[in-house]
């Protein structure tokens, strides 16, 4: 018998088990639990920013610079999440590596990642499974002799880039076999900086396979019709396999159908998948077919939704969701198998759309929900009394330009997120939106909000890098970008801190809509916002009111409500609305107020409110606010508005009286200089969007940024005795001292306060 010595069993041991003993542990890693995040099995909510970084490698005496920059910024605002990008890139932008410490963009890169980590952020990997590159020579990795030149041919010498969002890799099985090989190759690299591989890094909260895939919205609209041969007659063959499994025999498909198309036979293989959302040319629904292209001779040459029976409708409805979800499976199980990290965290399968049953599906079988929303503060309508701006406190509660994208998608039992958001710039009353954000969140208890955009950070290497234009017009992105917006920066410090802190509560019995076959399957369900039948857009209202959970039950036929319901077209609008105890939304009076024993925020129009002071009801008292406007300022602030934006908010989740720190923003509106906003003389008399039919005259890139800023004074026993440091734009401090025993804070229009940070 040969004896070991027991050091050399343990050696031994330790190789076996050392690289999961090097792992950190299990209470590191974002999970979710009882339906919400949570970190060691304590609740955790997450107030992002998309863009911020990581940036450009800095100068060659400190690479990192712009990075550690950028991360002071993010966290000075509150944030403490940032959903980032390129993350599979990483891989192939420097495929041999870098050595730590060269400066090259690989190293920056991963020096931001563990940059972000040892400051207490957590990064949402936007997209990071939208990746997978094939080409020709990647043929071999299924072994099909048969198909493999037909297959080259499609894919073609440029070869097809982001397989994660490519269409046919729900379908095509060597795309998906390179898409399962480039998401493991990417997500097994090591960063030199943590030594960890990225799979299994605890800094990423959230993991995403792609971000506005959009699949469902894609297939129906016909995209597939635009792809190579090989791959559209794969998917139309899968089309005929349902049809046999589902029907089995061709008189059934007709007596359920109602008969077919001339030369369609289900044997054969020569049924069109069709109809799709538009009218399109039969041939091209099956051009590589020729038995099919034959038949199509001397007949009508396109074909829609009203030219068949809805039955065949809801069939290929049936089988775009069941193919894409069979696909987002296969990659979630691969993707979530190939780390600590990403099988602990959770893991979203896309991003939107808001109104759609079909994507919706999707969402409601990944590990957490994921939608946005974008709104304007723009008017074009000359009669508004706010007009060229609005107010969206001057109407009942949305977050939508027509139909919901966020109210109502909330699952039972599911995180949801918020992936991106904000309101379009130039807008007068955009400080109260970070609020209306805060007041949907909580009635709807989400786990994420995401701001965009910070627009990749700052450029740190100007003299200013922090002034910039706020105004940004436009119908693309650029709107959003709000990097150099004093004004709203500092309400979404605050109304982060009351959302981090879940501090207000969310409604006790919200409203669950659910939807079967009959509506999720219907030919309508083809048009976007065609989903959800009826009785759908009564989610929107209901929600501010009583909260709302969708739930999509496929194998039910018929839907149902269970709670009550606020219909959207209704002679009774209630008003002011208070969903729980803590918060009240008067669209009438145009004001949104909050209150809890850690927060206490008012946001509108305080001419309006009836009083000229707000006690909230937990000892804070808001008085003597007015607000003065600089010289020349665009669009001031009246005394007939007295608009304002103030919070007070506890940073450690802890009542006011007991809290360690705490944060004050009060702020009402800025602009560029000579900024002139009004309806576009070219627009038509029915704009299809406010984009097109508002513009921006001059001054939305002109310095400076005038502002109209707050004078108030702040009573709130709670606080007394807690020392404040209020800052401007730069962080320098411009005035600092204790709270009396009275509790009073006065904060002066006169000094350029960005923020008031509390300390006890």
């Amino acid at each position: 018998m040969i004896r070991i010595p027991f050091a050399i069993l343990l050696l031994a041991c330790a190789l076996l088990t050392g690289a999961e003993d090097a792992l950190p542990p299990d209470s590191a890693y974002v999970t979710v639990q009882d339906g919400h995040l949570a970190i060691a099995g304590k609740r955790v909510r997450f107030w992002g920013t998309t863009g911020a970084a990581p940036t450009k490698p800095g100068p060659q005496d400190d690479p990192y610079r712009y990075n550690r920059l950028a991360l002071d910024r993010v966290q000075a605002y509150g944030f403490n999440l940032m959903r980032i990008w390129h993350l599979p890139l990483s891989a192939v932008e420097q495929p041999d590596g870098y050595i730590k410490g060269d400066g090259s963009k690989l190293d920056v890169y991963d020096w931001f990642l563990s940059e972000a980590k040892r400051r207490g952020m957590r990064l949402w990997a936007g997209a990071a499974g939208g990746n997978g590159i094939a080409t020709m020579a990647d043929v071999g990795i299924i072994d099909d002799p048969a198909t493999a030149e037909a297959w080259q041919v499609a894919v073609g010498e440029k070869g097809i880039r982001r397989l994660g969002f490519y269409e046919a890799t729900a379908w095509d099985p060597r795309l998906q076999a390179i898409w399962d090989r480039d998401v493991r190759h990417f997500l097994d690299r090591r960063n030199q900086h943590t030594g960890l591989r990225l799979a299994d890094d605890p800094v990423f909260a959230v993991w995403e396979l792609t971000n506005e895939q959009w699949w469902m919205p894609r297939m129906v609209g016909g995209n597939w019709q635009k792809m190579p041969a090989f791959f559209r007659d794969q998917l139309v063959a899968r089309w005929n396999e349902f049809l046999r499994t589902k029907y089995v025999t061709q008189e059934a498909l007709i007596a359920a159908w109602q008969g077919l198309q001339p030369g369609e036979d289900l044997a054969t293989g020569t049924i069109l998948l069709a109809p799709m959302r538009n009218t399109a040319k039969a041939g091209a629904l099956n051009d590589a077919n020729a038995q099919a292209d034959a038949k199509f001779d001397g007949i009508a040459t396109t074909l829609s939704r009203d030219d068949v029976s809805p039955h065949r409708s809801r069939d290929v409805n049936e089988f775009f969701i069941g193919l894409i979800l069979a696909s987002k499976r296969r990659m979630a199980a691969v993707f979530k198998a190939c780390g600590k990290g990403t099988t602990l965290s959770p893991l979203t399968w896309d991003s939107g759309i808001g109104y759609d049953g079909g994507s919706q599906v999707i969402h409601q079988n990944a590990d957490a929900v994921s939608h946005c929303a974008y709104i304007g503060g723009i008017s074009y309508d000359e009669s508004n009394g706010r007009y060229p701006f609005m107010s969206g406190l001057e109407e009942p509660p949305r977050i939508c330009l027509n139909v919901p994208w966020l109210e109502h998608n909330k699952v039972e039992g599911k995180p949801f997120f918020c992936y991106e958001t904000n309101i379009g710039s130039p807008a007068k009353f955009r400080s109260e939106f970070p609020y209306r954000m805060l007041f949907l969140a909580s009635i709807q208890d989400w786990d994420i909000i995401s701001w965009h955009s910070l627009s990749g950070g700052y450029p740190w290497q100007k003299e200013d890098p922090l002034d910039g234009p706020i105004s940004s017009p436009g119908p693309g992105a650029v709107q959003f970008n709000y990097q150099y917006d004093e004004v709203l920066i500092s309400a979404i410090r605050a109304a982060g801190a009351m959302f981090t802190g879940l501090s207000l509560q969310p409604v006790a019995n919200p409203t669950t809509f659910i939807y079967g076959r009959r509506t999720i399957y219907s030919p309508e369900s083809m048009d976007y916002a065609g989903s959800y039948g009826k009785n759908g857009l009564d989610m929107l209202n209901t929600t501010y009111l009583y909260g709302c959970r969708t739930r999509i039950d496929l194998d039910r036929e018929d839907d149902d409500i269970q709670g009550r319901t606020i219909p959207l077209m209704t002679a009774y609008h209630p008003n002011p609305l208070r969903p729980t105890g803590q918060m009240c939304y008067d669209w009438r009076k145009g004001y949104l107020q909050m209150a809890s024993p850690a927060v206490a925020a008012f946001t509108g129009f305080l001419a309006q409110y009836g009083a000229d002071q707000v006690d909230f009801g937990n000892g804070v008292v808001l008085r003597k606010v007015s607000v003065v406007n600089d010289p020349d300022a665009p669009y001031p602030v009246t005394p007939e508005e007295n608009y304002v934006s103030v919070g007070l908010a506890s940073e450690d989740g802890l009542p006011l009286a007991d809290c360690r720190r705490a944060v004050i923003s009060a702020v009402s509106t800025s602009n560029n200089k000579g900024l002139v906003v009004g309806r576009d003389p070219k627009a038509p008399d029915r704009p299809g969007h406010v984009w097109a039919a508002a513009k921006v005259f001059s001054g939305a890139w002109k310095k400076p940024v005038l502002f109209s800023r707050v004078d108030c004074e702040i009573t709130a026993p709670a606080i007394a005795g807690m020392t404040y440091r209020m800052r401007d734009w730069h962080w320098q401090v411009v005035e600092e001292g204790t709270i009396g025993a009275d509790g009073v804070l006065h904060i002066s229009a006169r000094k350029p306060i960005f923020l008031v940070e509390l300390q006890r």
